[in-house]
């Protein structure tokens, strides 16, 4: 009697220790809304991760969504959070399907069981910033449960592969007012982007009231090497592209250039990178 008692002791233990039995469930969510709200501006969203119940350390793992591309174009990583460096590769974000819209996350471990501990408070992964191509859309964002290019996430032993939970994604109307952005109450000077750059990038500014503006591309010995915008302009949203060229219409050497925002009394200096 004794003699089986141990045997179903060990039985059962072997059966815990099974990943059927052992398998981690995770919810993911999509949240933290940047909306600017006009066509060309901005649209930045966070992707977070809980454990359902115990926790666990995350090993590789590509978290895939769809959004709208009618609404929503060019996506890139913003900002990484838990998941980069020390054990994993850095992460990047891809279009699997390119113009399809889905956007792929990717987490690739290279430890062994010492992954990022996945917890029950919802943790930041990663910050993914769009361009609104089209404020009459929606961003229909959700996350991938189907073949090919599905959500799955893998414990930190390189075998357990965590059970999906509440998997939260949004819809949300682009625009505000009948798709027609409200004025700025500043001036303002984006960050180029693409940055780097090859062959063109576009620079977005904002004009708070009606004035004479400036925007001018320099080289690092402060040489102007060309005028984007010289004008009289009115209150609102405005994006100019460059495509690499001085005044003279050649195309310029690889390296950093300032751009140079003047706006009445306002003055903002950026820097970009153009790679070739």
């Amino acid at each position: 009697m004794k003699r089986n008692y141990i045997l179903l002791s060990m039985i059962v233990a072997l059966l815990l220790a099974h990943p059927l039995f052992s398998q981690p469930t995770y919810n993911l969510k999509i949240s933290d809304i940047e909306n600017e709200s006009f066509v060309g501006g901005n649209f930045d969203i966070t992707l977070q991760i809980q454990a359902e119940a115990d926790s666990f350390g995350i090993g590789t793992s590509n978290l895939v969504f769809t959004f709208n591309p009618d609404a929503l174009s060019q996506p890139r990583l913003l900002e990484a959070y838990n998941f980069s460096g020390a054990n994993y590769d850095t992460v990047s974000v891809t279009e699997p399907d390119s113009g399809n819209g889905f956007v792929s996350t990717n987490i690739v471990f290279n430890g062994f069981q010492d992954g990022t501990v996945i917890n029950n408070s919802l943790m930041n992964i990663v910050r993914i910033r769009f361009r609104i191509s089209d404020l009459a859309e929606n961003a229909l964002i959700n996350w991938r449960t189907d073949v090919p290019y599905k959500t799955g996430v893998f414990a930190d032993d390189y075998v357990t592969l965590a059970t999906p939970g509440q998997l939260h994604g949004f819809d949300i109307v682009l625009s505000v007012e009948n798709s027609k952005p409200g004025l700025p109450q500043d001036y303002s000077l984006g960050q180029n982007y693409p940055n780097p750059f090859n062959p063109s990038t576009q620079i977005q500014f904002q004009v708070a009231s009606q004035t004479d503006v400036k925007l001018a591309i320099f080289n690092l010995l402060g040489q102007r090497v060309r005028t984007l915008v010289e004008s009289n302009y009115q209150p609102g949203f405005y994006n100019v592209t460059w495509d690499g060229r001085d005044s003279q219409g050649r195309l310029t050497t690889s390296g950093i250039y300032i751009y140079q925002l003047q706006a009445g009394n306002f003055l903002e200096t950026r820097r970009m990178v153009l790679l070739k």
